[in-house]
């Protein structure tokens, strides 16, 4: 009889947890929802895409200009590296943009033709 009125007992505070947490789950979603209904009315979402989508398009700019000026030195070729990798990883905070890795921009020696033996050639 004791476990019997013990478990209906857990259970049903195990109940009544449950649906006050899913109350709290529904007002935070509500909340989101709201917040979500003012910026889009503000304008203020659409002003940080534009305003990132600048950023990215000006720092893609900068970095085809970087690999078009390793690519003219003529001694030297472009490569992954650590600041094309690193300039990838900052995208997300928009202060770079992941074109690094379509236009590498670390610098190394070019690799030229084997060089022939005296008795080789």
């Amino acid at each position: 009889m004791f476990a019997a009125a013990a478990s209906f007992i857990f259970v049903t505070l195990a109940a009544g947890y449950q649906q006050h947490g899913l109350q709290q789950a529904e007002d935070a979603i509500m909340h989101m929802e709201q917040l979500a209904v003012h910026k889009a009315q503000s304008g203020q979402g659409a002003f940080g895409l534009i305003g990132w989508l600048i950023i990215a398009a000006v720092c893609t700019y900068i970095i085809k200009g970087m690999h078009e000026s390793i690519k003219e030195k003529g001694d030297k070729e472009a490569k992954i590296g650590i600041k094309s990798v690193g300039c990838c990883l900052l995208s997300c905070c928009g202060c770079c943009t992941i074109a690094a890795l379509i236009w590498p921009i670390d610098e190394q020696d070019k690799v030229g033709e084997p060089v022939a033996e005296k008795g080789e050639a």
